[in-house]
Protein backbone atom coordinates (compact mmCIF):
# COMPACT_ATOMS: atom_id res chain seq x y z
CA UNK A 1 0.00 0.00 0.00
CA UNK A 2 1.35 3.30 -0.72
CA UNK A 3 2.39 5.79 1.70
CA UNK A 4 2.22 8.72 -0.63
CA UNK A 5 -0.25 10.29 -3.10
CA UNK A 6 -1.11 13.08 -4.90
CA UNK A 7 -4.78 15.45 -5.11
CA UNK A 8 -5.77 17.64 -6.91
CA UNK A 9 -6.25 21.33 -4.61
CA UNK A 10 -7.21 24.59 -6.28
CA UNK A 11 -9.17 26.66 -4.48
CA UNK A 12 -10.00 30.63 -5.33
CA UNK A 13 -8.02 33.11 -2.46
CA UNK A 14 -11.92 33.69 -1.79
CA UNK A 15 -12.92 30.21 -0.83
CA UNK A 16 -10.50 29.51 1.40
CA UNK A 17 -13.06 28.05 3.81
CA UNK A 18 -13.95 24.80 1.32
CA UNK A 19 -9.92 24.28 1.00
CA UNK A 20 -9.35 24.27 5.14
CA UNK A 21 -12.64 21.66 4.76
CA UNK A 22 -10.72 19.41 2.26
CA UNK A 23 -7.60 19.42 4.06
CA UNK A 24 -9.84 18.31 7.47
CA UNK A 25 -11.56 15.67 5.56
CA UNK A 26 -7.99 14.06 4.64
CA UNK A 27 -6.88 13.97 8.04
CA UNK A 28 -10.05 12.11 8.96
CA UNK A 29 -9.30 9.60 6.17
CA UNK A 30 -5.75 8.84 7.82
CA UNK A 31 -3.83 11.54 5.47
CA UNK A 32 -2.03 14.54 6.09
CA UNK A 33 -0.54 17.61 3.68
CA UNK A 34 3.09 17.31 2.74
CA UNK A 35 3.66 19.99 0.40
CA UNK A 36 1.72 22.08 -2.43
CA UNK A 37 3.05 22.31 -6.10
CA UNK A 38 1.44 24.44 -8.21
CA UNK A 39 -2.71 22.63 -8.05
CA UNK A 40 -1.51 19.30 -6.79
CA UNK A 41 -1.27 18.64 -3.12
CA UNK A 42 1.22 15.76 -2.07
CA UNK A 43 0.13 13.50 1.03
CA UNK A 44 1.26 10.81 3.55
CA UNK A 45 -0.71 8.76 6.20
CA UNK A 46 -0.28 10.06 9.27
CA UNK A 47 2.16 8.62 11.69
CA UNK A 48 1.26 10.48 14.36
CA UNK A 49 -1.37 9.34 17.47
CA UNK A 50 -4.28 11.93 16.92
CA UNK A 51 -5.78 13.23 13.72
CA UNK A 52 -4.63 16.90 13.09
CA UNK A 53 -6.48 20.16 12.39
CA UNK A 54 -5.56 22.22 9.41
CA UNK A 55 -6.23 25.81 9.82
CA UNK A 56 -6.08 28.70 6.55
CA UNK A 57 -4.65 32.06 7.33
CA UNK A 58 -4.13 35.23 4.86
CA UNK A 59 -0.59 35.50 3.92
CA UNK A 60 1.68 38.54 3.94
CA UNK A 61 5.38 39.20 4.07
CA UNK A 62 5.11 41.66 6.56
CA UNK A 63 3.01 40.25 9.05
CA UNK A 64 5.48 40.77 12.37
CA UNK A 65 7.51 38.07 13.76
CA UNK A 66 5.12 37.90 17.20
CA UNK A 67 2.36 37.19 14.82
CA UNK A 68 4.01 33.83 13.91
CA UNK A 69 4.96 33.42 17.38
CA UNK A 70 0.87 33.87 18.46
CA UNK A 71 0.41 31.11 16.37
CA UNK A 72 3.21 28.82 17.76
CA UNK A 73 1.84 29.49 21.59
CA UNK A 74 -1.85 28.61 19.91
CA UNK A 75 -0.58 25.56 18.83
CA UNK A 76 -0.28 25.99 15.16
CA UNK A 77 2.26 25.11 13.06
CA UNK A 78 2.92 26.09 9.70
CA UNK A 79 3.09 23.54 6.77
CA UNK A 80 2.85 25.32 3.20
CA UNK A 81 1.73 28.36 1.34
CA UNK A 82 -0.70 28.28 -1.22
CA UNK A 83 -1.13 31.53 -2.94
CA UNK A 84 -2.36 34.04 -0.79
CA UNK A 85 -2.66 31.68 2.30
CA UNK A 86 -0.72 30.10 4.94
CA UNK A 87 -1.47 26.66 5.71
CA UNK A 88 -1.05 25.86 9.68
CA UNK A 89 -1.85 22.22 10.97
CA UNK A 90 -1.89 21.63 14.57
CA UNK A 91 0.71 20.44 16.94
CA UNK A 92 0.88 16.88 18.13
CA UNK A 93 -1.30 16.19 21.11
CA UNK A 94 -2.39 20.17 21.10
CA UNK A 95 -6.02 21.56 20.87
CA UNK A 96 -5.98 24.74 19.36
CA UNK A 97 -8.69 27.11 18.47
CA UNK A 98 -8.78 28.97 15.86
CA UNK A 99 -7.26 32.75 15.44
CA UNK A 100 -9.82 34.10 13.69
CA UNK A 101 -13.69 33.76 14.40
CA UNK A 102 -15.11 37.07 13.63
CA UNK A 103 -16.38 37.23 10.11
CA UNK A 104 -16.35 40.60 9.83
CA UNK A 105 -12.51 40.40 11.26
CA UNK A 106 -11.56 37.76 8.87
CA UNK A 107 -13.49 39.99 5.87
CA UNK A 108 -10.95 42.71 6.70
CA UNK A 109 -8.58 40.99 6.87
CA UNK A 110 -8.52 39.46 3.39
CA UNK A 111 -9.42 42.91 2.10
CA UNK A 112 -5.72 43.96 3.63
CA UNK A 113 -3.36 40.98 2.85
CA UNK A 114 -4.90 39.55 -0.20
CA UNK A 115 -7.76 41.42 -2.35
CA UNK A 116 -5.50 44.57 -2.14
CA UNK A 117 -2.21 42.42 -3.48
CA UNK A 118 -4.75 40.65 -5.95
CA UNK A 119 -5.51 44.13 -7.43
CA UNK A 120 -2.30 45.38 -7.28
CA UNK A 121 -0.88 42.30 -9.33
CA UNK A 122 -3.68 42.45 -11.31
CA UNK A 123 -3.19 46.83 -12.27
CA UNK A 124 0.78 45.79 -12.79
CA UNK A 125 -0.37 43.31 -15.55
CA UNK A 126 -3.23 45.71 -17.40
CA UNK A 127 -0.58 48.29 -17.27
CA UNK A 128 2.03 45.61 -18.78
CA UNK A 129 -0.32 44.49 -21.11
CA UNK A 130 -1.42 47.74 -22.56
CA UNK A 131 2.40 48.60 -23.32
CA UNK A 132 3.20 45.15 -24.99
CA UNK A 133 -0.20 46.10 -27.50
CA UNK A 134 1.33 49.59 -27.69
CA UNK A 135 4.74 48.68 -28.85
CA UNK A 136 3.45 45.58 -30.90
CA UNK A 137 1.19 47.98 -32.82
CA UNK A 138 3.55 49.94 -33.81
CA UNK A 139 6.76 49.46 -36.02
CA UNK A 140 10.78 49.09 -36.05
CA UNK A 141 13.40 49.20 -38.82
CA UNK A 142 14.65 45.85 -40.34
CA UNK A 143 18.71 45.41 -40.27
CA UNK A 144 19.96 47.25 -43.93
CA UNK A 145 20.68 50.50 -45.21
CA UNK A 146 17.59 50.43 -47.28
CA UNK A 147 15.07 49.71 -45.06
CA UNK A 148 13.15 48.04 -47.60
CA UNK A 149 10.37 46.34 -45.90
CA UNK A 150 9.60 47.75 -42.58
CA UNK A 151 8.83 44.59 -40.09
CA UNK A 152 6.00 44.60 -37.84
CA UNK A 153 6.89 43.55 -34.41
CA UNK A 154 3.99 41.17 -33.52
CA UNK A 155 4.58 39.13 -36.87
CA UNK A 156 8.15 39.30 -36.73
CA UNK A 157 7.81 37.61 -32.66
CA UNK A 158 4.90 35.23 -34.18
CA UNK A 159 7.92 33.50 -36.93
CA UNK A 160 10.12 33.44 -34.54
CA UNK A 161 9.23 31.64 -31.28
CA UNK A 162 7.15 28.97 -30.71
CA UNK A 163 6.34 30.30 -26.96
CA UNK A 164 5.01 33.32 -27.96
CA UNK A 165 2.97 31.88 -30.72
CA UNK A 166 1.54 29.76 -28.37
CA UNK A 167 0.90 33.08 -25.54
CA UNK A 168 -0.72 34.81 -28.73
CA UNK A 169 -3.19 31.88 -29.26
CA UNK A 170 -4.05 31.36 -25.62
CA UNK A 171 -3.81 34.50 -24.62
CA UNK A 172 -7.56 35.26 -25.60
CA UNK A 173 -8.55 32.51 -23.18
CA UNK A 174 -7.01 34.11 -20.17
CA UNK A 175 -8.17 37.27 -20.91
CA UNK A 176 -11.74 35.66 -20.72
CA UNK A 177 -11.12 33.53 -17.57
CA UNK A 178 -9.19 36.45 -15.77
CA UNK A 179 -12.53 38.39 -16.37
CA UNK A 180 -14.65 35.84 -15.09
CA UNK A 181 -12.24 35.18 -12.04
CA UNK A 182 -12.68 38.80 -11.20
CA UNK A 183 -16.58 38.61 -11.33
CA UNK A 184 -17.02 35.13 -9.60
CA UNK A 185 -14.56 37.02 -6.86
CA UNK A 186 -16.43 40.00 -6.39
CA UNK A 187 -19.78 37.90 -6.21
CA UNK A 188 -18.34 35.70 -3.60
CA UNK A 189 -17.66 39.49 -1.76
CA UNK A 190 -21.01 40.36 -1.91
CA UNK A 191 -22.43 37.74 -0.49
CA UNK A 192 -19.65 37.89 2.41
CA UNK A 193 -20.40 41.06 3.16
CA UNK A 194 -24.12 40.46 3.31
CA UNK A 195 -23.78 37.95 5.34
CA UNK A 196 -21.59 40.14 7.85
CA UNK A 197 -24.42 42.79 7.62
CA UNK A 198 -27.21 40.07 8.95
CA UNK A 199 -24.80 38.56 11.53
CA UNK A 200 -24.87 35.20 9.39
CA UNK A 201 -21.72 32.87 8.84
CA UNK A 202 -20.44 33.58 5.30
CA UNK A 203 -21.53 31.04 2.92
CA UNK A 204 -19.32 28.29 1.65
CA UNK A 205 -19.05 27.89 -2.07
CA UNK A 206 -20.75 25.13 -3.66
CA UNK A 207 -19.17 21.99 -5.02
CA UNK A 208 -20.40 22.91 -8.84
CA UNK A 209 -18.45 25.88 -8.33
CA UNK A 210 -15.49 24.44 -7.06
CA UNK A 211 -15.28 21.67 -9.48
CA UNK A 212 -16.25 24.56 -12.25
CA UNK A 213 -12.90 26.82 -10.98
CA UNK A 214 -11.08 23.75 -10.77
CA UNK A 215 -11.58 22.79 -14.00
CA UNK A 216 -11.06 26.64 -15.56
CA UNK A 217 -7.47 26.36 -13.55
CA UNK A 218 -6.34 23.15 -14.78
CA UNK A 219 -7.11 24.10 -18.29
CA UNK A 220 -5.36 27.32 -17.64
CA UNK A 221 -1.93 25.24 -16.30
CA UNK A 222 -2.17 22.90 -19.37
CA UNK A 223 -1.99 25.76 -21.50
CA UNK A 224 0.84 27.26 -19.14
CA UNK A 225 2.81 23.72 -19.03
CA UNK A 226 2.56 23.57 -22.85
CA UNK A 227 4.20 27.14 -23.15
CA UNK A 228 6.95 26.24 -20.93
CA UNK A 229 7.85 22.96 -22.77
CA UNK A 230 8.13 25.08 -25.79
CA UNK A 231 10.90 26.55 -24.77
CA UNK A 232 12.97 23.47 -25.46
CA UNK A 233 12.51 23.37 -28.97
CA UNK A 234 12.67 26.94 -29.43
CA UNK A 235 15.97 26.71 -28.00
CA UNK A 236 16.77 23.46 -30.01
CA UNK A 237 15.16 24.91 -33.18
CA UNK A 238 15.27 28.58 -33.34
CA UNK A 239 17.67 31.36 -32.78
CA UNK A 240 14.82 33.01 -30.04
CA UNK A 241 17.12 32.17 -26.96
CA UNK A 242 20.70 32.15 -26.37
CA UNK A 243 22.50 31.16 -23.65
CA UNK A 244 22.52 34.41 -21.30
CA UNK A 245 18.83 33.22 -21.05
CA UNK A 246 19.63 30.12 -19.52
CA UNK A 247 22.78 31.59 -17.48
CA UNK A 248 20.33 33.78 -16.18
CA UNK A 249 18.12 31.47 -14.79
CA UNK A 250 20.97 29.50 -12.88
CA UNK A 251 22.03 32.81 -11.40
CA UNK A 252 18.09 33.38 -10.28
CA UNK A 253 18.28 30.35 -9.16
CA UNK A 254 21.47 30.76 -6.88
CA UNK A 255 20.11 33.96 -5.53
CA UNK A 256 16.55 31.91 -4.44
CA UNK A 257 18.62 28.92 -2.92
CA UNK A 258 21.13 31.34 -0.72
CA UNK A 259 19.38 34.52 -0.48
CA UNK A 260 16.08 33.76 0.92
CA UNK A 261 15.06 32.21 3.59
CA UNK A 262 11.65 31.73 2.58
CA UNK A 263 11.24 27.27 1.80
CA UNK A 264 8.80 27.90 -1.31
CA UNK A 265 11.03 30.11 -3.01
CA UNK A 266 14.30 27.57 -2.52
CA UNK A 267 12.28 25.43 -3.55
CA UNK A 268 11.37 26.88 -6.92
CA UNK A 269 15.08 27.83 -7.04
CA UNK A 270 15.96 24.19 -6.93
CA UNK A 271 14.00 23.37 -9.83
CA UNK A 272 14.69 26.56 -11.89
CA UNK A 273 18.56 25.29 -11.59
CA UNK A 274 17.45 21.50 -12.88
CA UNK A 275 15.84 22.99 -15.71
CA UNK A 276 18.26 26.04 -16.50
CA UNK A 277 20.92 23.07 -18.03
CA UNK A 278 18.95 21.51 -20.08
CA UNK A 279 18.24 24.40 -21.79
CA UNK A 280 21.74 25.61 -22.23
CA UNK A 281 22.04 22.03 -23.44
CA UNK A 282 19.34 22.54 -25.99
CA UNK A 283 20.92 25.68 -27.34
CA UNK A 284 24.24 24.43 -27.63
CA UNK A 285 23.13 21.74 -29.98
CA UNK A 286 20.71 24.49 -31.59
CA UNK A 287 23.76 24.86 -34.70
CA UNK A 288 23.79 20.99 -35.95
CA UNK A 289 20.30 20.10 -35.80
CA UNK A 290 18.87 23.41 -37.14
CA UNK A 291 21.43 23.02 -40.07
CA UNK A 292 19.57 19.11 -40.89
CA UNK A 293 15.76 20.93 -40.26
CA UNK A 294 14.53 22.36 -43.33
CA UNK A 295 11.89 24.71 -42.76
CA UNK A 296 9.88 27.31 -44.77
CA UNK A 297 13.10 29.07 -46.06
CA UNK A 298 15.26 27.20 -48.40
CA UNK A 299 18.61 26.67 -47.15
CA UNK A 300 21.75 28.99 -47.80
CA UNK A 301 23.54 30.54 -49.73
CA UNK A 302 21.28 31.72 -52.81
CA UNK A 303 24.38 32.38 -54.39
CA UNK A 304 26.72 28.92 -54.92
CA UNK A 305 30.11 30.81 -55.35
CA UNK A 306 29.71 32.89 -52.23
CA UNK A 307 32.95 33.26 -50.40
CA UNK A 308 31.30 33.35 -46.85
CA UNK A 309 28.29 33.32 -45.37
CA UNK A 310 27.01 34.88 -41.81
CA UNK A 311 23.80 33.25 -41.01
CA UNK A 312 22.06 35.43 -37.98
CA UNK A 313 18.68 34.83 -37.50
CA UNK A 314 16.43 32.10 -38.46
CA UNK A 315 13.41 30.16 -36.58
CA UNK A 316 10.02 28.26 -37.64
CA UNK A 317 7.02 28.29 -36.17
CA UNK A 318 3.72 26.69 -36.68
CA UNK A 319 2.55 30.10 -38.03
CA UNK A 320 5.20 31.19 -40.17
CA UNK A 321 9.23 31.26 -40.45
CA UNK A 322 12.10 33.83 -41.03
CA UNK A 323 15.48 34.40 -41.80
CA UNK A 324 18.05 36.81 -42.27
CA UNK A 325 22.01 36.30 -43.26
CA UNK A 326 24.81 37.77 -45.57
CA UNK A 327 26.88 36.46 -48.31
CA UNK A 328 30.01 37.58 -49.53
CA UNK A 329 31.60 36.99 -53.01
CA UNK A 330 34.77 37.74 -53.96
CA UNK A 331 35.66 38.40 -57.18
CA UNK A 332 39.18 39.52 -56.67
CA UNK A 333 41.70 40.30 -54.33
CA UNK A 334 40.50 43.39 -54.10
CA UNK A 335 36.63 43.94 -55.35
CA UNK A 336 34.10 41.92 -53.40
CA UNK A 337 29.89 41.69 -53.33
CA UNK A 338 28.24 42.04 -50.64
CA UNK A 339 24.35 40.77 -50.00
CA UNK A 340 21.72 40.91 -46.90
CA UNK A 341 18.96 39.05 -47.37
CA UNK A 342 15.93 38.57 -44.87
CA UNK A 343 13.32 36.71 -45.38
CA UNK A 344 9.93 35.65 -44.24
CA UNK A 345 7.45 32.90 -45.20
CA UNK A 346 3.93 32.33 -43.88
CA UNK A 347 1.71 28.86 -43.37
CA UNK A 348 -0.98 30.69 -45.06
CA UNK A 349 -2.16 34.09 -47.47
CA UNK A 350 -4.21 35.42 -45.53
CA UNK A 351 -1.19 35.39 -42.72
CA UNK A 352 0.86 36.55 -45.38
CA UNK A 353 -0.91 39.65 -46.57
CA UNK A 354 -1.36 40.26 -42.86
CA UNK A 355 2.04 40.18 -42.15
CA UNK A 356 3.36 41.75 -45.55
CA UNK A 357 1.52 44.44 -46.15
CA UNK A 358 1.46 47.28 -48.54
CA UNK A 359 4.56 47.83 -50.60
CA UNK A 360 6.12 50.50 -48.85
CA UNK A 361 6.96 53.62 -50.54
CA UNK A 362 9.84 54.31 -52.71
CA UNK A 363 10.18 51.49 -54.52
CA UNK A 364 9.34 51.15 -58.51
CA UNK A 365 8.38 47.68 -60.18
CA UNK A 366 11.03 46.08 -62.23
CA UNK A 367 9.87 46.17 -65.43
CA UNK A 368 8.98 42.58 -67.22
CA UNK A 369 8.89 41.16 -63.78
CA UNK A 370 6.05 40.05 -61.88
CA UNK A 371 6.10 40.61 -57.95
CA UNK A 372 9.24 42.64 -57.87
CA UNK A 373 10.09 46.20 -56.57
CA UNK A 374 13.51 47.69 -56.62
CA UNK A 375 15.09 50.82 -54.80
CA UNK A 376 18.14 52.63 -56.04
CA UNK A 377 20.81 54.35 -56.23
CA UNK A 378 21.01 54.59 -52.46
CA UNK A 379 21.47 57.86 -50.50
CA UNK A 380 24.34 59.20 -48.80
CA UNK A 381 22.86 58.80 -45.44
CA UNK A 382 22.24 55.16 -46.14
CA UNK A 383 25.74 53.89 -46.91
CA UNK A 384 26.77 51.53 -44.21
CA UNK A 385 30.63 52.62 -42.84
CA UNK A 386 33.24 50.44 -44.75
CA UNK A 387 35.76 48.80 -42.76
CA UNK A 388 38.99 50.76 -42.73
CA UNK A 389 37.04 53.93 -44.54
CA UNK A 390 38.59 55.81 -41.36
CA UNK A 391 42.13 55.25 -42.82
CA UNK A 392 40.98 57.09 -46.25
CA UNK A 393 41.55 60.28 -46.64
CA UNK A 394 38.67 62.75 -47.56
CA UNK A 395 38.98 62.61 -51.35
CA UNK A 396 39.18 58.59 -51.15
CA UNK A 397 36.69 58.39 -49.06
CA UNK A 398 34.45 60.55 -50.95
CA UNK A 399 35.17 58.72 -54.13
CA UNK A 400 34.23 55.68 -52.59
CA UNK A 401 30.75 56.93 -51.25
CA UNK A 402 30.16 58.06 -54.70
CA UNK A 403 31.17 54.42 -55.68
CA UNK A 404 28.66 52.96 -53.35
CA UNK A 405 25.65 55.16 -54.55
CA UNK A 406 26.17 54.10 -57.49
CA UNK A 407 26.72 50.36 -57.48
CA UNK A 408 23.98 49.83 -54.74
CA UNK A 409 20.52 48.03 -54.83
CA UNK A 410 18.09 46.96 -53.02
CA UNK A 411 15.00 44.72 -54.17
CA UNK A 412 11.62 43.45 -52.73
CA UNK A 413 10.34 40.27 -53.72
CA UNK A 414 6.94 38.49 -53.26
CA UNK A 415 6.20 34.71 -53.99
CA UNK A 416 2.95 33.55 -52.80
CA UNK A 417 3.73 33.34 -48.89
CA UNK A 418 7.52 34.17 -49.31
CA UNK A 419 8.77 37.77 -48.87
CA UNK A 420 12.29 38.52 -49.69
CA UNK A 421 14.67 41.46 -49.10
CA UNK A 422 17.91 41.90 -51.09
CA UNK A 423 19.90 44.19 -50.65
CA UNK A 424 23.33 44.03 -53.16
CA UNK A 425 26.57 46.74 -52.41
CA UNK A 426 29.43 47.43 -54.97
CA UNK A 427 27.35 46.10 -58.09
CA UNK A 428 29.51 45.67 -60.82
CA UNK A 429 28.42 48.71 -63.19
CA UNK A 430 26.73 47.69 -66.12
CA UNK A 431 25.59 44.54 -64.52
CA UNK A 432 21.45 44.43 -65.38
CA UNK A 433 18.86 44.40 -62.68
CA UNK A 434 17.83 40.50 -64.25
CA UNK A 435 21.29 39.66 -63.70
CA UNK A 436 21.47 40.68 -59.98
CA UNK A 437 18.24 38.87 -59.40
CA UNK A 438 18.88 35.42 -60.99
CA UNK A 439 20.24 33.69 -58.74
CA UNK A 440 17.52 34.72 -56.12
CA UNK A 441 15.03 34.20 -58.39
CA UNK A 442 16.39 30.20 -58.85
CA UNK A 443 16.66 30.20 -55.18
CA UNK A 444 13.30 31.33 -54.86
CA UNK A 445 11.90 28.56 -56.73
CA UNK A 446 12.83 25.62 -54.49
CA UNK A 447 9.93 26.80 -52.17
CA UNK A 448 7.33 26.50 -55.03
Amino acid sequence: MRDTRWRYFSYLNVDYKAAQDTLNTWAREGWELVEIMGPFAKLRRIERPDTPTYFLDWSNAKDPKDYAQLLSDAGWEWVERASYLNIYVSKPDAHPLPIQTDPELEYQRFRKKALRSMLLTTLAMAVLLAFCWFILSGFYSSPGAFQLAQERLLPSLLSSSLVFSAIFLFFPLWCLGGAAYFLYLFWRLRQWREAIRMGLEPPTAGSKAIRGWGLVRALGLLSEAAIALLLFPDALLNHFLNLGWAVGIMIGAFICIYTYDDPIRQRRGKRALFIAPLAAACILLNGPVRESFSGRIPAVPVHSDAHRVNEGRRSDTPLGSQAHWSEDIKLSDSERLYFYFSAQAWASPSLADWAFGPVPEGLEPVPGLEGIWRRGPAAEEDIPDYAGASHLDIYEYAMEVRKAQETTRGFLLRRGTTQVTGECYRVIPGTTDEEVLAPILDWLAQIE
